[in-house]
């Protein structure tokens, strides 16, 4: 037994455990305190309210494939976004732009989002009338939301993805 007034407070308090067993104890004990007071001061999201239309405006974004000669682009402006109690979601565009092949093709308005997973799903364009499937129904990835209750607002970003172009699409709403 070692006479170090330390090990002997180790022995106390880790019980009669042999040295090596104490110090990976401690060095667990040391983690798992700083994972709890990391959780404690990391501000958590609230979550959004459901079945309320939200109004913001979404960001500019555009984004250009030289390989494949296509482009796409998000217009600024006025957006809405809804969470229903189902879990579906629907967000307006003010205008999106496609360029694919030497066609262009533009969306605007409701789209729903049906998620087949978390983060991912397709992105329904409701009066996108007769333009081609994968173009008014593209699918999309990387989707998050924050919704913070005590300024009421809601951020949300997700991909859209085109044949040819991935569309960063950016939005900050209010309840």
């Amino acid at each position: 037994m070692e006479n170090n007034p330390a090990s002997t407070h180790l022995n106390t308090a880790c019980g009669n455990f042999p040295a090596h067993m104490r110090f990976q104890r401690q060095i667990l004990l040391t983690a798992y305190a700083g994972v709890l007071i990391a959780l404690a001061a990391t501000p958590m999201a609230d979550a959004a309210p459901q079945d309320v239309i939200f109004a913001g405006s979404m960001a500019a974004s555009a984004v250009r494939n030289n390989a494949e000669n296509a482009w796409c682009a998000a217009e600024p402006g006025p957006s809405t976004f809804e969470q229903r109690q189902t879990g579906q979601r629907n967000v307006t565009f003010p205008e999106i732009s496609y360029f694919q092949d030497g066609k262009f093709y533009k969306l605007t308005g409701l789209a729903r989002l049906d998620f087949n997973s978390a983060s991912a799903g397709v992105a329904r364009f409701e009066f996108a009338g007769t333009l081609p499937a994968n173009v008014r129904r593209p699918a999309f990835s990387n989707f998050t939301q924050s919704f913070k209750s005590q300024s009421g607002r809601l951020r949300v970003s997700f991909n859209l993805n085109f044949a040819d172009c991935v569309l960063p699409v950016e939005a900050v709403y209010r309840d």
